[in-house]
């Protein structure tokens, strides 16, 4: 709210003028629970809920790993779009967004694998078993004809596959490292001599955790691994990447993070400071973590550096200095 004065010989008027502004201007709507279906070897039909609001038109970008993108525009008021000339075998990516104006909304996301079109009989029965938070065994049956491995592709519903390559005498597949609490699409083919036949499917969804992002290796404990042994961490939240980490669960009740392993002397630790910072080694084995992941983590330091007698009683000094010099670096120029 403004206030304006306005004089005039012998008479003075205040005036109180309301201006309103309601921020930027909007983004649109974004279309919602984009999915593949129908499809083939060479085609596949898109379906989604529309935008709330009206909207101009929507634009569609669809492309595979080795091919170009395909960008094309269809109206405001569709649901569906056919794509055509599409490659055998083969992942796709899209992404549709609405416009309005010169503005677009977030973009909607699947992902689809067209089939092989070709090629002998493929594998039967794919079967998802023992599905844990993180892990999963898949198995099937192989084809009667002779196939020179199978191509298996998974992914979280509506995001990118991932590929592996199976061996031709193997009959299952363990996935590991999987999110909790998702549901997974699963497809596989066999490999005849780089020909790939029309794949088989199947879905599951994996079990929840307490903390499905863990921070660091108590919360791992708290989900209740009982193991010593290498596990992914989310220092800064779901959204941050992961860092692969050695859990320690058996000293003192188990659930520290080893930022540092000595066992064999395979590994060389008199190097730059540089890799210090950036980390090295075989974290199965020998390793240094890296500073640059220590500042998140708020953990308690044990120190147990055996020298190969029975006894365990180096100092700790060497590694708080590597804390100190990290954190105050102005102190040592």
């Amino acid at each position: 709210m403004y206030a304006v004065t306005f004089h005039c010989p012998g008479f003075s008027f205040l005036q109180y003028v309301l201006v309103y502004w309601s921020g930027p201007p909007a983004v649109p709507d974004p279309p919602t629970g984009l999915q593949a279906i129908n499809i083939t070897d060479t085609r596949a039909l898109l379906l989604w809920r529309p935008a709330l609001a009206a909207i101009d038109n929507y634009i569609i970008a669809y492309g595979s790993e080795n091919g170009p993108e395909v960008t094309i525009s269809v109206s405001g008021n569709a649901a569906a779009q056919q794509l055509e000339q599409l490659q055998p075998s083969t992942g796709y990516s899209v992404t549709i967004t609405s416009h309005l104006g010169d503005r677009k909304s977030a973009g909607a996301t699947t992902a689809f694998i067209t089939t092989g079109g070709r090629g002998g009989d493929g594998p039967k029965d794919l079967t998802a078993s023992q599905v844990t938070p993180r892990s999963a065994v898949l198995t099937w049956k192989p084809p009667s004809s002779k196939v020179s491995g199978y191509k298996l592709q998974y992914a979280i519903e509506g995001q990118a596959f991932q590929d592996v390559f199976v061996g031709a005498d193997l009959r299952e597949h363990k996935l590991l490292r999987l999110r909790p609490g998702s549901k997974y699409l699963v497809r596989l083919q066999s490999d005849m001599g780089g020909v790939y036949t029309e794949a088989i499917t199947t879905e599951f969804t994996t079990g929840d955790l307490r903390f499905p992002f863990p921070s660091d290796c108590s919360q791992e404990l708290l989900n209740g691994v009982q193991e010593s042994g290498l596990v992914e961490i989310f220092p800064l939240g779901q959204a941050s990447v992961p860092v692969s980490v050695y859990c320690d669960m058996e000293t003192d009740g188990g659930g520290w993070t080893v930022f540092q392993r000595r066992v064999n002397g395979k590994v060389n630790f008199f190097r730059p400071w540089k890799e210090y910072v950036n980390g090295f080694g075989d974290r199965s084995e020998e390793f240094w973590l890296g500073m640059g992941h220590l500042p998140y983590c708020i953990f308690f330091l044990i120190c147990s550096v055996s020298d190969g007698s029975n006894s365990s009683n180096r100092s700790c000094l060497p590694i708080l200095y590597l804390f100190y010099q990290y954190l105050y670096p102005s102190t040592y120029g």
